[in-house]
């Protein structure tokens, strides 16, 4: 009764089923454990990527941070470790991964503490800085505009130079200091202007906004300096003409004191309007400024509320890159336009910043049931030794995320009963006294147990257990595929008898354990079951093969020489 042997197994009794039950519960609460803990670990890499942004940030700016970026580095470095160190092993009861949960909760409520600090700092450093960008574009417009004033007034000037000089030609007198200090004058205006800020010297260039400051300062005392030419201009004319006056009548003389006057007065309306205007300008000016720096500070608090709002697409942070920068060049280039910076917030911008804000809750909604799901399928996989795969960001990919958490949960399940089944098999055959020689190298995980176990020095057992059959087989060994000799063969065949009886009580052992052997069949010792059993398939080094191999030619030979010792026993008493 130890040819092959084919049975199905019955279902598992009560006490085994309750057992595995409880070992499912337990590790479902440690791959949430594990889920948690993972989601957590996850939140780290981002504080360090804002410490990185607030560090550049405040370099670029040259405003110093009120926190500590490398304090809190190590604030996140300490709770990281803390997080690693919160751990559950496999064996862990349920009282130890409930304890160690509510330490990962107090150490997540640590780490948003930290984050929500680092991105506060970082909002007020942006801030400063887009003010800084605001007043240095301001100085630079400033800046650009006294320059083309002082331009035009050199151009006027040297207009006036030149009718003085007519008019000392007009009036017939060949030379004047007085025109020729207005002269040197003009020339070294002419000279200045182009080389004015040279006098700051590199240091303050290190600096743009104090630089434009400096040459602000510069260039308006330089033009406070040339806007006395005109009226030393007049002055030269005055006593040019006096000089002519005095060569003419005193009839001339009052004629042309009339005419003086006139132009006097002409010359102080023409001031006060020009002062008039200048002012209304001037105020004008200030009030656009104030007003589109308002709508500039609340447009950049909407930009910056976005990019701190969490997770989004990289094509959402690219809209967001991209309408940010359309904003700010428009800024630039209108910014004495305050009616067209409102419309093109009102049309451009504004309807633009509601959509990607309802982009990113949707995608964070999303993103939020992604993580939860995959997290989950990566501890079931890690169990499983399964790679994990990839899946769409989308409903349908969430969708594909539970159906492959239920097949291997299934498969974790219908795994737990087989690695018990081959457990209890190992067990009760080494309790019989036979020692596992090696287990198949095809076989998977999984999908049964398939064990090859020594009878004796030439003979060993094979154990194959798929799809609820199990088959016990007795044979020879070799390190090839081949049929045994008859010789072999008839030495199985008494091997087989011999392993009937233990057969039984394999039977007995196996259903204390739970594992019942119903509808199977037995077939009797015969030479036609003989088989030849190739270590090549099973897990078993070359050494150990060699070995076995070795005991059982040493066995054949033993077993052949009592063979012929018996046949030549009956020859001779045939004789």
């Amino acid at each position: 009764m130890s040819g092959p042997k084919d049975v199905n197994i019955y279902n598992l009794n009560s006490e085994a089923i309750a057992r595995m039950e409880a070992e499912r519960n337990r590790q479902k609460l440690i791959r949430s454990f594990n889920s948690k803990k993972n989601s957590v670990l996850s939140l780290l890499p981002e504080i360090m990527n804002q410490l990185d942004k607030l560090t550049t940030i405040s370099a670029k700016s040259g405003f110093k941070t009120c926190i500590s970026c490398e304090k809190f580095r190590q604030s996140a470095e300490e709770l990281q470790k803390t997080v690693y160190s919160i751990k559950v092993a496999n064996s862990a009861p349920v009282s130890t991964v409930e304890s160690r949960r509510r330490e990962l909760d107090s150490a997540a409520d640590s780490i948003r503490q930290v984050w929500k600090q680092v991105a506060d700092e970082q909002s007020r450093i942006n801030h400063l800085y887009e003010q800084k960008l605001l007043r240095i574009s301001n100085l630079r417009k400033c800046v650009g505009e006294i320059k083309v004033q002082i331009d035009e007034e050199l151009k006027k000037h040297a207009d006036l130079l030149e009718e003085v000089m007519n008019r000392m030609q007009e009036y017939g007198i060949s030379s004047s200091s007085l025109v020729n200090d207005i002269y040197e004058f003009h020339m070294q205006s002419m000279q200045t202007a182009p080389q004015l800020c040279k006098s700051l010297g590199t240091d303050a260039r290190k600096d743009e906004e104090q630089y434009l400051a400096d040459s602000l300062s510069l260039y308006r005392g330089f033009k406070e300096k040339i806007d006395t030419f005109p009226s030393r201009c007049e002055e030269v004319k005055e006593q040019l003409k006096a000089q002519y006056l005095n060569t003419l009548s005193d009839e001339i003389s009052g004629l042309l004191q009339q005419i003086r006057e006139k132009e006097k007065q002409e010359a102080a309306k023409r001031k006060a309007e020009a002062d008039r205007q200048e002012q209304e300008r001037k105020q004008q000016l200030e009030e656009r400024e104030k007003i589109l720096a308002e709508l500039h500070e609340r447009v950049t608090g909407k930009f910056d509320a976005l990019e701190q709002s969490g997770s989004m697409q990289d094509k959402t942070r690219e809209k967001l890159a991209d309408l940010r920068s359309m904003w700010q060049e428009n800024m630039e280039a209108n910014i004495d336009n305050l009616e067209y910076m409102r419309q093109f917030y009102a049309l451009s911008i504004d309807p633009k910043i509601k959509q990607l804000k309802d982009e990113i809750e949707d995608y964070q909604d999303l993103l939020k049931r992604y993580n939860e799901a995959y997290d989950q399928y990566v501890v079931l996989c890690n169990e499983l030794n399964e790679e994990p795969g990839n899946f769409a960001m989308s409903e349908e990919g969430i969708n594909h995320i539970y159906a492959q958490m239920f097949r291997l949960e299934d498969y974790l399940y219908d795994d737990y009963n087989n690695r018990y089944i081959s457990r209890s098999i190992d067990e009760v055959m080494k309790e019989m006294g036979y020692d596992v020689i090696g287990y198949s190298v095809e076989h998977e995980r999984g999908y049964g147990h398939e064990a090859l176990y020594r009878f004796n020095d030439s003979s060993a057992i094979s154990v194959c257990m798929t799809d609820n059959y199990l088959t016990i087989e007795l044979g020879g060994i070799d390190d090839t595929d081949r049929e045994p000799d008859e010789a072999e063969a008839r030495e199985q065949v008494e091997d087989m008898k011999k392993f009937c009886s233990d057969y039984k009580i394999i039977q007995e052992k196996l259903k204390s354990k739970g594992l019942e052997l119903k509808d199977g069949h037995d077939l009797p010792p015969d030479l036609e079951y003989g088989q030849i059993h190739n270590l090549r398939d099973y897990d078993i080094d070359d050494e150990t093969i060699e070995d076995l191999l070795n005991r059982a030619h040493a066995g054949r030979m033993t077993h052949a020489g009592q063979a012929a010792a018996e046949e030549q026993k009956h020859l001779t008493a045939d004789e």
